[in-house]
């Protein structure tokens, strides 16, 4: 007994450990913060960067775009995971090369002997073709043969195809007659719709969740609605950058509207933890600068809002129902 219950108790522990572990890392991956920073370049090209960091920067994702199109970059504790990289390719390329260095003294082997080949070939053909008059004169020989002993023209006979084929009368069960009875209008139009939701089933499970939406009570509607838009507020909070630096030179073409981007900027500047430094073209619409923005949420955010509009009960009913059909 002794023996079965240090076994028992080992093997508790070890769970316990495991357990823990598990509890830490999901606490840790829940904690931790995504750290972001976008870039906006206007220079001679339009230019963009991001840079997320997550799990203290054992992921990474770097995003690039140029004229030439995005580019995405993911690195785990700083090796490049996507996209893999193409050394592989080069190894082969150069083995490739060695192969056709080495082959190239047999290439030349099979091309003698290739062209040996032809000229075999070529006798054998004018040897045949010596031969070919003699065995014209002889086919033209038979020919007069046969043409003298067949003097008489050939006949050519024709046949006559007589279809003698008997009308099929088919008989019509009392059944059949019946079904086939002239319907009244309104069975008609009643038959009309059940043949539309059998041959079209989606369109049919479309108009049931829009019928579904449109026939739910008022309150329910009004709770849905609140906490999708509550939500939606609470995210771009969160996710809306901390630091924003504007540096650049803009304009919209005209002096009214150029004027009041620029008092734009300046209440900007008030609101945002930065700098908005813009000066002012009032003659042509472009712009001529840096944009940065900095920010941080965490992830374990996101749960709890997904929890929390679980909980909410006619949210819940509107998922399952979408979810069923």
């Amino acid at each position: 007994m002794g023996i079965a219950l240090l076994i028992l108790k080992t093997i508790g522990i070890c769970a316990a450990v495991l357990a823990g572990i598990l509890v830490l890392l999901l606490a840790f991956i829940m904690i931790s913060r995504i750290r972001y920073c976008a870039k906006l370049e206007k220079k001679d090209q339009l230019k963009a960067k991001c840079d997320i960091k997550w799990l203290l920067g054992i992921v990474q994702i770097k995003i690039n775009f140029d004229e030439n199109g995005p580019e995405i970059y993911v690195y785990i504790f700083g090796k490049k995971f996507y996209p893999k990289s193409s050394k592989p390719k080069e190894k082969e390329t150069k083995k490739s090369v060695s192969l056709k260095k080495d082959t190239r003294s047999e290439s030349l082997k099979k091309f003698d002997e290739e062209v040996e080949a032809e000229f075999k070939e070529q006798d054998q053909s004018i040897a045949i073709a010596s031969k070919i008059p003699e065995s014209i004169k002889e086919a033209n020989k038979k020919l007069s043969v046969v043409k003298q002993e067949t003097k008489e023209p050939i006949k050519r006979k024709t046949i006559k195809i007589e279809t003698t084929e008997e009308p099929v009368v088919k008989r019509i069960k009392i059944k059949e007659i019946k079904e086939k009875t002239i319907m009244p209008d309104s069975e008609k139009e009643d038959e009309k719709p059940n043949k539309e939701k059998t041959d079209n089933p989606k369109k049919h499970e479309e108009k049931d969740i829009k019928h579904y939406i449109i026939n739910m009570p008022w309150e329910d509607k009004k709770t849905v609605m609140s906490a999708l838009i509550k939500t939606l507020k609470k995210t771009l909070k969160t996710i809306m950058p901390k630091t924003i630096y504007i540096n650049g030179k803009a304009g919209l073409g005209s002096p009214d509207y150029t004027g009041i981007l620029l008092a734009f900027g300046g209440i900007l500047n008030g609101m945002i933890n930065g700098e908005c430094k813009l000066d002012g073209d009032f003659d042509s619409m472009y712009f001529y600068g840096d944009i940065k923005a900095n920010g941080r949420f965490t992830a374990g955010y996101f749960i709890i809002t997904a929890i929390r509009l679980i909980l909410i009960k006619p949210v819940r009913k509107l998922g399952l129902y979408i979810l069923r059909n």
